[in-house]
């Protein structure tokens, strides 16, 4: 095949906090709200992660930071357990305002912070944890690239719901061989060590709109016209995990056969239309007389998960990879009610509604009226992804 690539997601310290805690905010049934996905936090709890915050009165002496302390001396990490310490660390990585997760009791900021770099593993969902493994109140984050300053955040968390001690666990999707920068700090001023475990779980698509293999059957473009050309220019994408990449250079777009008078079309932008769902827009509509197959591209290696395929073969209304005369019983068989088929199928002059002038329309697309080639016994191969 010939490629062509673009412009290429608890417990509180309560028996400590009690010895520091007035009777007035005992009294306090005020509460304060977490953001989503958290739990509600009263104001103990808040005196409790104040107290955990500033570490556990031990003297450990003073000492320095750990040579990861700063963006550029990222340690390399894998998957497994790192055990990592921010004791005498310093924070130079950007704060977080408005972050549902990480923007919490005015304060924004990943603090005291540790880096380390990340090369995905797999095509699904990293997971960053020190959840009942750190001996502080625990910040992380999940950047997308090997950058420094890391500005491309993909994922926070300060507390993790379950986690004992205000630990974390930040989740995000991502791509294998694609790299991370991964950020570990503290709320407020706390620091200590802990335990980094790093898992990445694989995932796939679930489904596709326009689904994977369909093929759309209707006039290439205007009548009189080949410059004004018609074509989807777009695909939702539905996974089984969090959308795996923002980048549209993550993707790969394939065309098969791949000759033809024009090049096929690239991503452009990756649009997160739901927690797992993402529209790939496209460069332009895909060229009929090909299957246009995107696919998720792993930058070290082969590409495991194929994204799905789209066909356009004119006239193809009964769907069966060739455009011949069986396609005019098609589309009359669908205006009487006989073998419902996707409208993409039917409605050849693109009017939005299908009536006769349909089976005009498979007749003009057939014989190549207008400026329209002729499309008898013009076909595909199988779909690829089928």
């Amino acid at each position: 095949m010939t490629s062509m690539r673009g412009s290429i997601w608890r417990a509180g310290v309560y028996f400590a906090a009690l010895a520091t805690v007035s009777t007035t905010t005992l009294a306090e049934t005020r509460q304060e709200t977490k953001p989503a996905g958290s739990s509600t936090m009263t104001s103990l709890d808040l005196a409790a992660k104040k107290l955990f915050s500033q570490g556990d009165g031990v003297d450990r002496g003073v000492r320095g930071p750990s040579s990861n302390d700063f963006c550029a001396d990222a340690f390399v990490i894998t998957d497994g357990v790192t055990p990592f310490d921010t004791l005498g660390a310093t924070t130079d990585g950007d704060a977080f305002p408005g972050h549902p997760e990480c923007d919490f009791a005015g304060d924004n900021q990943v603090n005291q912070d540790v880096w380390f770099d990340y090369v995905g593993s797999c095509n699904g969902i990293l997971t960053v944890s020190t959840c009942n493994d750190a001996g502080y109140d625990t910040r992380v984050a999940i950047y997308e690239g090997f950058d420094c300053p890391a500005t491309a955040n993909i994922a926070c968390n300060d507390d993790a719901t379950g986690c004992a001690g205000f630990t974390s666990i930040a989740v995000a999707g991502v791509v294998q061989g694609w790299p991370y920068k991964i950020r570990v700090g503290g709320y407020g001023t706390a620091t200590g060590s802990g335990n980094l475990t790093i898992t990445c779980a694989g995932c796939s698509v679930i489904e596709s709109e326009p689904p994977n293999c369909a093929i759309d059957a209707r006039q290439p473009h205007h009548f009189n016209s080949p410059a004004i050309r018609y074509g989807w220019d777009w695909v939702d994408v539905t996974f089984d995990c969090p959308i795996p990449s923002l980048d549209p250079f993550a993707f790969l777009v394939e065309q098969v056969p791949p000759a033809g008078p024009f090049p096929p079309p690239f991503v452009v932008a990756v649009i997160p239309v739901g927690p797992t769902t993402a529209r790939l827009q496209l460069s332009g509509p895909i060229n009929p007389g090909h299957w246009t197959c995107l696919l998720l591209l792993s930058p070290t290696g082969p590409v495991p998960i194929p994204l799905g395929c789209l066909g356009y073969l004119p006239a193809d209304a009964d769907a069966s990879g060739i455009s011949d005369p069986s396609d005019i019983i098609a589309v009359i068989d669908y205006l009487n009610g006989v073998n419902p088929r996707p409208f993409y199928g039917v409605d050849m002059d693109r009017s939005g509604i299908v009536d006769p002038s349909d089976i005009i329309g498979v007749i003009d697309l057939l014989n190549g009226a207008g400026t329209f080639m002729p499309w008898m016994a013009q076909g595909l191969p199988p779909c690829p992804t089928d």
